[in-house]
């Protein structure tokens, strides 16, 4: 039986097939593209919550640096740290709770811990912070599981200090235009505001043609940002630098008036050694140059106008201090130490006997104007000794040991009318200073002041001093518990000016009302406060020394601390953890 292939030439059924698999396609379509939705949800979902994560531990690390930020704000010193937030701190455990926020927070949910970052010398200890360097770490957690950690290293600001007595030299109106002239060795910051205290623009008018100078220097005369060239005198006796760049933080402030560059005068040097900072970390000067070329003999980290250095904000309260501003409501610094001292006549300790001798006879005249005053005196060694119970009760005491020619003094004297120090010959010798602590109405004092005040019988009040004037102890000047002296005058300072002085060297704080003259070749540790200060055409020194600022004698016109306030901390390295 045979069979033939039979060929199928009818179409019925073929569009049910088609249909069909044009169904299970369209369908495996949709389920595609929806599971390919279902999953660009989830990866949105999750990198939403990523996101969310991130930015809550972002959130956390900047509510940290405002925070730290406030802290900040009660530094100080230069040795403020991090330590309290350290506190509880140990090896096995260095993170501590800084902050966190609620998990409804608007800010953001995250928890904010902190840890010393042990990159210190000597035994390191994680409750403790010596240079102002914490690690931050924010980690944040949303409701759906997703975590992100962020860690940054962060270094605190100082807040910066721009009081008067922060300066190598601080001066106000100047004299025929001019604050400084001459061929003269500045190491420290230097600010010249060209005003009166009265805050009235002296120096520099703006509806002038010629803006008038401020600063003159000429031959090589140099504003330095170091110790170079310092004699060993003196550095024996000022602490030393602590920072590894030996640098005094050095910055020129000039609010009014020109400053000319003439021979080879310099602002700053260039960068050529590895021993001491050469440039200035700033120099600001509104009214500029007197050349276009004298800002080629700058040499500066930075630069700029007065506004760039002291906010505009700030700028009222810098002025040039007077003995006639208030200490206290209603008590100007004049009557403040005059008040709180004892009282000697006008004194010239030229190491004879006649000093002891002048005591000796006004002695009933001393003691009975001044209830309280107690003097002894030798006419035939020259030494004696004055003290006083004030009105106030507190005690000063001013003393002369003359054949070592040791003065010693606590608390405040004033000498109504001048005071000269020393008889100028160089085979004179040196005046060693000790000052003795005290207590003022409550404040116990660091260093002693003479106060040279007017007087019609007895001078006007100045201080002249002809012999070095150092302290006895090594590196003991401007430091707590040391030796630290300072002279105030209603009228002048003269620091060698006789023709018979000798160059000489001195370490005290120095504030004239009207003027500070240093005429020779003299060497100065210490910082000179004065409307006008000459320091002549022979090369004299004076050296900033930094603790000076912290460590003033009683009654210093100007030594409220005037503080601009810190920055955010900057932030020194980032990471995202996780």
């Amino acid at each position: 039986m045979n069979f033939k292939p039979r060929i199928i030439t009818s179409n019925n059924g073929a569009a049910l097939i088609i249909s069909f698999l044009i169904l299970v396609l369209l369908t495996m379509i949709a389920t595609i593209a929806i599971t390919m939705n279902i999953m660009e949800i989830k990866i949105s979902n999750n990198h939403e919550e990523s996101n969310k994560a991130f930015y809550d531990a972002e959130s956390g690390i900047q509510h940290a640096l405002v925070q730290l930020k406030v802290v900040t704000t009660d530094w100080t010193t230069s040795n403020s740290n991090f330590t309290t937030q350290l506190a509880g701190a140990t090896s096995a455990n260095p993170w501590v709770n800084f902050l966190s926020s609620g998990i409804f927070s608007v800010a953001g949910n995250y928890v904010v811990t902190i840890k010393d970052d042990n990159d210190e010398t000597g035994t390191l200890d994680p409750a403790s912070d010596n240079n102002r360097r914490v690690y931050i770490r924010s980690e944040s957690n949303t409701l759906f599981g997703s975590r992100k950690v962020i860690e940054v290293l962060v270094e605190g600001y100082l807040p910066k200090d721009v009081s008067v007595w922060n300066n190598g030299i601080f001066s106000g109106s100047g004299q025929a235009g001019k604050i400084i002239k001459g061929k003269v060795i500045i190491s420290g910051s230097v600010h010249l505001l060209g005003e009166n205290s009265s805050g009235v623009q002296t120096v520099g008018y703006a509806d002038t043609a010629v803006d008038l100078e401020i600063l003159d220097l000429s031959g090589k005369a140099r504003i330095s940002n170091n110790y170079y060239g310092l004699v060993t005198g003196l550095l024996d006796k000022i602490p030393d630098l602590t920072n590894s760049s030996q640098s005094l933080n050095g910055i020129m402030r000039v609010k009014h008036g020109k400053v000319s560059l003439e021979g080879d005068s310099q602002i700053g040097a260039p960068e050529t050694t590895t021993s001491y900072k050469d440039t200035m970390d700033g120099v600001y000067i509104a009214d500029g140059y007197s050349e276009p070329d004298d800002v080629n003999q700058v040499f500066t980290d930075k630069a700029g106008v007065y506004n760039d250095t002291i906010p505009p904000d700030l700028q009222s309260q810098i002025k040039m201090p007077s003995l006639s501003n208030e200490i206290l409501p209603g008590v100007s610094y004049q009557n403040w130490l005059s008040t709180n001292s004892l009282h000697i006549p006008s004194l010239n300790i030229d190491f004879t006997t006649g000093t002891a001798t002048t005591l000796f006879a006004k002695k009933g005249e001393i003691e009975s104007n001044y209830p309280g005053t107690i003097i002894t005196a030798n006419t035939i060694s020259g030494d004696f000794t004055i003290t006083r119970t004030d009105s106030n009760g507190n005690q000063h005491s001013f003393s002369w040991t003359n054949s070592s020619k040791t003065l010693q003094v606590k608390g405040v004297v004033t000498v109504d009318g001048n005071l000269d120090l020393g008889d100028g010959r160089k085979t004179g010798g040196d005046i060693t200073y000790i000052t003795d602590p005290t207590n003022i109405n409550g404040t116990t004092t660091v260093g002693s002041t003479i106060f040279a005040n007017s007087d019609i019988a007895e001078g006007s009040g100045k201080i002249m001093i002809h012999n070095n004037v150092l302290p006895a102890g090594s590196k003991s000047f401007a430091t707590p518990g040391g030796e630290t002296l300072a002279f105030v005058a209603k009228d002048k300072i003269e620091i060698a000016l006789k023709d018979s002085d000798n160059d000489l060297t001195a370490a005290a704080a120095f504030f004239a009302e009207n003027e500070i003259i240093s005429a020779k070749k003299n060497d100065v540790a210490g910082t000179f406060v004065s409307n006008y200060i000459n320091m002549g055409q022979n090369s004299p020194t004076i050296f900033q020394v930094p603790t000076l600022a912290d460590n003033l004698p009683p009654g210093l016109p100007g030594s409220t601390k005037i503080l601009i306030p810190p920055k955010t901390p900057k932030i020194i390295s980032w990471r995202e953890i996780q």
